[in-house]
């Protein structure tokens, strides 16, 4: 697998390539042709890896955009001195070892009397709240209380700010940080000794903890050079006091405040949760198409970026789940005879790294945009006969690039590339039919499988579990139907899944794996909707979606067995939704 940076790609291939932030309004012409190939692919999905940190942190900013974006277009709101010397993206981002945000993206400076930014995230009414950065200090002010550059608040944020963070230096360039629960003045804004360096990249994590009762929540804060392993005592706690009102943790900050007081500093790296480990330690995530790596899925919609009918640059457009922040990456060939979409965690960083898969006059090539440091992969592999289908078929926690090929004689064979490895491997399925792939049983690894007809109108599944040699034979469903498998129990292991118009209706059926108990439901409408099941909510669980293409797209989802409905608006009639193409028929 070759190794280019981006701007290196860009100069070396005409391949047109850019990732920037867009709008809504601008979206262009849709992709009619891919809906009819890609929908027999499926991807890395189901793909299950060893997660470090258990829990999913519940915001992640690695300022992962284009130098030079504005918060203001990057999810963030402007709540005071908007559009006055904005928060932008700067290049490099902040280094620690260890840390989940480390080298990732860019960062961001803060100087004085400037705009403030906020980024929301569910509100938590209990527990603790983790809020975890890199941060390098490059001056500060010589003044009892110096000034703050970074705090939590409800949502909307108002002007309750809690877990304010400040900073100060002696008049030897020595710094102390401090910490409030709410307090701008002496003596209630608790600080380190001035122990600290300037130009020193320092982890620091507040904790807010929530307490029943009114006026008593508290604030901790740890300030570390090293990413202790689990939970430290806190280096500084807060001073409560009875003015200080409680809140319900909803929104993160950054402030550009008075000249006089307040330090120039660069931040890099925020995570909030509701653990230690979920804000400083990596979450592998396991929901397909998760672009952030909070263990939700994202909406994701493909167009035409030229309104061409063929022959065009594809644009992928995406909205971030939980934030609702949304940007564009314009990658690959608007041609189904040309290439296919390959989307999937290949750097193991927890997010969904965009790509395709070109064919060639004979072979075919993988062409992969890395999301932990926005550099390229190229990998050829397979014929142009073949089908992608990219998973952790090594188990070593990174999407291997694969294909598929059906061998005509009532076999198929899996080729693909662990990541450590520069030749390929081969495993063999005594059958062939849509190919699909998931962790049936749950070990870490992908294992091979085909959906086909049973020779009686039924639908069979053949899954070859872990890649051999336990070969696991189920009739489910009809042989027209659409396969969808995904762990929709939330015990690991993906669980078989079918798809079928029934008057006009998809309904829903699937087999628990924890217990072997069909589930059926109906959810969607056949005639306008494309399936796009994923976990949507971020509970382990995948859920039913269809995208509907109306005059605006609309994701429409439902929860299995509570049948909780949500949506989200995004697209324009007739664009792809990417999580379709990883639903297989025959």
């Amino acid at each position: 697998m070759k190794r280019i940076s981006f701007a290196a790609w860009v100069v070396a291939l005409i391949f047109c390539v850019g990732a920037f932030v867009d709008t809504h309004a601008q979206f262009g012409r849709a992709l009619p042709k891919m809906r009819e190939s890609a929908k027999v692919n499926q991807n890395q999905s189901s793909e299950s890896v060893t997660t470090v940190a258990a829990v999913p942190p519940l915001l992640i900013e690695d300022f992962t955009q284009p130098a030079g974006t504005a918060l203001t277009s990057a999810g963030w709101t402007a709540h005071s001195a908007g559009g006055t010397n904005p928060i932008v993206v700067s290049a490099p981002s902040l280094t620690l070892s260890g840390y989940p945000g480390s080298g990732v993206g860019g960062a961001v400076s803060l100087a004085t009397s400037g705009e403030d930014d906020n980024k929301t995230f569910a509100t938590q009414s209990t527990g603790d709240v983790y809020a975890a950065f890199l941060v390098t200090v490059s001056d500060a002010a010589i003044d009892p209380i110096g000034g703050y550059f970074f705090h939590l608040g409800p949502d909307p944020i108002g002007t309750t700010f809690r877990g304010r963070v400040f900073i100060k230096k002696d008049a030897s360039n020595n710094i102390a940080f401090g910490i409030s629960k709410a307090a701008t003045a002496a003596p209630d804004v608790a600080f380190t000794p001035f122990s600290y360096s300037l130009n020193t990249t320092y982890l620091i994590v507040v904790k807010y903890s929530i307490v029943a009762g009114t006026t008593n929540d508290t604030v901790q804060m740890f300030v570390s050079t090293t990413v202790p392993a689990t939970e430290p005592a806190p280096t500084v706690s807060a001073t409560d006091i009875a003015t200080q009102g409680d809140i319900s943790p909803g929104s993160v900050a950054l402030r550009q405040g008075a000249a006089a007081t307040s330090p120039t500093v660069r931040v890099d790296g925020i995570r909030v949760g509701t653990t230690w480990d979920s804000v400083t330690k990596a979450f592998i995530s396991k929901a397909p198409l998760d672009m952030d790596g909070d263990g939700r899925t994202d909406y994701v919609v493909l167009r035409d970026s030229n309104g061409a009918t063929a022959g065009g640059f594809v644009d992928w457009y995406v909205n971030l789940n939980a934030s609702s922040a949304f940007y564009k990456v314009q990658w690959g060939i608007y041609d189904v005879n040309t290439e296919d979409l390959a989307p999937a965690d290949y750097d193991g960083d927890g997010k969904t790294d965009i790509a395709v898969w070109r064919k060639g006059a004979s072979l075919a090539t993988f062409y992969i945009i890395r999301s932990a440091d926005n550099t390229i992969d190229q990998d050829q592999l397979g014929l142009s006969t073949d089908q992608p289908l990219p998973a952790d078929y090594s188990g070593d926690g990174k999407a291997d690039t694969a294909v598929v090929r059906n061998n005509g004689n009532g076999t198929s064979t899996w080729y693909y590339r662990p990541n450590t490895s520069v030749n390929y491997s081969t495993i063999n399925l005594p059958a062939q039919g849509s190919p699909l792939v998931g962790d049936y049983n749950g070990d870490g690894t992908a294992d091979p499988a085909a959906f086909s007809d049973d020779g009686a109108g039924g639908g069979r599944f053949n899954i070859l579990l872990s890649g051999g040699p336990t070969l696991v034979v189920t009739n489910f469903g009809q042989g027209t139907d659409m396969a969808a498998p995904g762990d929709y129990d939330g015990d690991g292991k993906s669980d078989i899944c079918v798809i079928r118009n029934v008057g006009g209706t998809y309904t829903w059926e699937y087999k628990r794996s924890i217990d072997g108990a069909v589930v059926s439901d109906s959810w969607g409408l056949a005639a306008t909707d494309s399936p796009t099941p994923g976990d949507y909510n971020g509970d382990g669980k995948w859920d039913y979606s269809v995208w509907r293409g109306n005059a605006q797209g609309e994701f429409f989802i439902m929860t299995p067995v509570t049948r909780n409905i949500f949506g989200r608006q995004w697209g324009l009639a007739g664009d792809f939704p990417v999580a379709f193409h990883a639903v297989a028929n025959t």
